[in-house]
């Protein structure tokens, strides 16, 4: 590609993506007064809209999902994923009517904190005791009404193809509320994209550059079997981990 039409292609992506960014904020602001004081509409509506935000994204970005395996969650599912990079975040909510659970620095992020507080997004900041037993009673409320959530237990994006252990304390939440939790495997087609997808030794900003800038990315996701029944958190994380790495297997 020419500078010339490198310079349009990110300049419409920018373009594109602040429009969209604009649009679901005033959405999620609209729905924030009209379902205000009835948290069950309003996180089943965020949650809905959401899917065409990251729809719309995935659209501007050329990134394309493909969904297999088991049949799509019902409402107040708890969905378990592995964490590969950013755009994971898109191929799950252009998926699933889902709020999110995300680390708190998100939430200070100028306009993408302001709208993902306005979508119902759970913050956490595992290293404050009481804000986990904050996110578990969170999850149990938004489960609980029919919203389902989707969490990455590995605590965060790792450098590594190993899919690391999951932490169990979010599953608390799904066995308080009777959730399904279903796991889902995400990867991506080509071994040389995890460059582009993760941000390990960079900036944020220079990260989500390298992705406006790039052409495609094919992002698949396995819905696997569901679990229910268990109370025992550890268990459900260890049952989700163990089904998530067999996946991983199955694709080497």
């Amino acid at each position: 590609m020419n500078p010339i039409s490198s310079f349009l292609h990110v300049g419409f992506r920018i373009i594109a993506l602040i429009l969209n960014q604009l649009l679901f904020t005033l959405i999620a602001l609209v729905l924030f007064y009209i379902y205000k004081g009835n948290n069950k509409k309003y996180w089943q509506q965020t949650s809905k809209y959401g899917r065409h935000w990251a729809r719309w994204i995935c659209s501007i970005m050329n990134i394309n999902v493909k969904v297999t395996g088991e049949k799509e969650p019902p409402p107040g599912s708890m969905i378990v994923a592995n964490h590969v990079g950013t755009t994971d975040i898109l191929a799950l909510g252009s998926s699933f009517d889902v709020v999110f659970v995300s680390k708190l620095e998100i939430s200070q992020w100028p306009l993408v904190g302001w709208t993902a507080r306005l979508g119902g997004t759970i913050f956490i900041d595992r290293d404050k005791r009481h804000n986990v037993l904050k996110m578990v009673s969170d999850l149990e409320e938004r489960l609980g009404s029919g919203c389902s959530v989707a969490i990455f237990p590995e605590g965060g994006i790792v450098d590594e193809v190993a899919i690391r252990p999951f932490k169990s304390s979010a599953f608390e939440g799904a066995i308080k509320s009777n959730a399904n939790v279903v796991p889902v495997y995400i990867n991506y087609n080509e071994t040389d994209e995890l460059s582009v997808v993760r941000w390990k030794g960079t900036s944020f900003l220079a990260h989500i550059f390298a992705l406006i800038k790039n052409r495609r990315l094919d992002v698949n996701l396995r819905i696997l079997p569901s679990i229910q029944g268990e109370s025992d958190r550890r268990i459900i994380a260890q049952r989700c981990h163990q089904l998530i790495c067999e996946a991983s297997d199955g694709e080497i």
